[in-house]
C-alpha cells in the first residue's frame, strides 16, 4: 500500500489521522468475505465499528484520489464516458428510490440509480471510474435527473481538462440540449446518438 500512502500524501486537505485510517481501510477491503458493513470491517481491523462510522461521516475527495491514482499510470490517450446503472430496491425509507429506466429490462423499474463518469484508455480499452453518485429519484423538477448528471459532470470537468480529455461518450439519453450545451461550454466534444 505504499502507492496509496504516496497518493494520499499528495492530497493537502487530508490529515495524517485520515491517511492512517484510509490506508487501513484499503488494506482490509481486499480481505473481507461477506458484506462491507461497519461491524464486518471492524472484525478485520484494529478500529471498532464506531470509528468506522465516524470516519465515513467525514467528507473525502474520491474524485481527486482517483485522478491521482490514474495519473500514476502515465497514460495519454483518454476519453470520458458517462452512464447510469439501475438496481432493484424495495423499502419505504431507501434514499433516492424512484422509477428509473432499465436498458437491460427495457422498462422502468422501481429502484435506485447511480451515475458514473469514467476515463477510458483507448489503447487498452479499459475504463476507470472517477466519479460515482447516486441519483435522487424524488427531487423536484427544478433539480431534475438531467440536472443532477450535469452537476456531477461540472464537478469533474476541471480534472478532465488537466488530463487533456477532449471527448465525452454518452448514450442517446444524454443527447439533450442542456447536457450538450454543458459539454460545448467546456470546450469538449460529445459523442452520442442524436434523436431522429
Amino acid at each position: 500500500m505504499l502507492c496509496i500512502d504516496a497518493i494520499l500524501g499528495q492530497m493537502s486537505q487530508v490529515a495524517k489521522p485520515q491517511i492512517k485510517f484510509l490506508s487501513e481501510l484499503f488494506n482490509i477491503m481486499f480481505c473481507i468475505n461477506g458484506k462491507y458493513n461497519f461491524l464486518n470491517l471492524s472484525r478485520y481491523s484494529s478500529y471498532c465499528d464506531r470509528t468506522f462510522r465516524r470516519w465515513y461521516s467525514r467528507p473525502f475527495d474520491f474524485v481527486h484520489f482517483n485522478i491521482l491514482l490514474i495519473s500514476q499510470l502515465c497514460w495519454s490517450k483518454l476519453i470520458a464516458a458517462i452512464d447510469t446503472s439501475v438496481m432493484l430496491k424495495s423499502g419505504k425509507k431507501t434514499f433516492g428510490k424512484g422509477n428509473f429506466w432499465s436498458t437491460s429490462l427495457n422498462r422502468a423499474i422501481k429502484g435506485i440509480e447511480i451515475s458514473s463518469i469514467a476515463l477510458i484508455h483507448l489503447k487498452t480499452r479499459q475504463a476507470f471510474n472517477i466519479s460515482v453518485r447516486q441519483t435522487n429519484g424524488k427531487k423536484p423538477d427544478e433539480y431534475s435527473r438531467m440536472n443532477q448528471y450535469i452537476h456531477q459532470f461540472n464537478d469533474v470537468v476541471h480534472w478532465l481538462k488537466k488530463l487533456n480529455v477532449l471527448y465525452v461518450v454518452a448514450d442517446g439519453f444524454y443527447a439533450k440540449y442542456t447536457f450538450v450545451r454543458t459539454i460545448l461550454q467546456n470546450q469538449l466534444h460529445l459523442i452520442s446518438r442524436l434523436r431522429n
